[in-house]
C-alpha cells in the first residue's frame, strides 16, 4: 500500500517478499522466475542468487545477483557494487570474494559445486587483488 492506503501490489501476487520497505527496489519470489529484484514498476531487473533454497544471504553487506547467467554483487541499498560478469562467485569474507570468469557446475545428488582452474579474489570494488 502507498501512504494514502491505496493497494499498489495486491496481497498474494508474489509468493514471498524479502524486503520490508519497498522504496526503490524489492526482493520478491516471482512464479516462474525465482527470487528477483524488482523496481517500483514491478519490472524484474536481476535474479537473486539462490543459496540453500532461498535468496542469497547478505555477507559483509553484499548479496549475489544474476543477470544473463553471470554473477555480481548488490548491497543492502540495492546499489550494484560489482556488475554481474562472473561464471562463479562466492560470498565476501574478510573483504574478499573468490570468483572465476568461467567454470563448470558439477552436481552430486541434490548438491552442486563449481569447478574451475582459474579462481581469483576481488575486493568489494570488484578489483582483482590476488590469485
Amino acid at each position: 500500500m502507498n501512504s494514502k492506503g491505496d493497494t499498489i501490489i495486491p496481497f498474494g501476487k508474489y509468493g514471498r517478499c524479502f524486503t520490508d520497505t519497498f522504496k526503490k527496489l524489492a526482493i520478491v519470489e516471482k512464479a516462474g522466475s525465482g527470487f528477483v529484484v524488482i523496481d517500483r514498476n514491478e519490472k524484474a531487473l536481476y535474479n537473486v542468487f539462490i543459496f540453500d533454497n532461498g535468496p542469497d544471504d547478505f555477507s559483509e553487506g553484499y548479496f549475489r545477483i544474476v543477470k544473463d547467467g553471470r554473477i555480481g554483487y548488490m548491497d543492502s541499498t540495492f546499489s550494484i557494487k560489482v556488475q554481474p560478469k562472473y561464471g562463479g562467485a562466492y560470498p565476501f569474507k574478510n573483504g574478499l570474494a573468490q570468483v572465476t570468469d568461467s567454470c563448470k557446475t558439477v552436481t552430486y545428488g541434490e548438491h552442486s559445486v563449481w569447478v574451475s582452474d582459474h579462481w581469483y579474489y576481488i575486493n568489494k570494488a570488484g578489483i582483482k587483488v590476488k590469485n
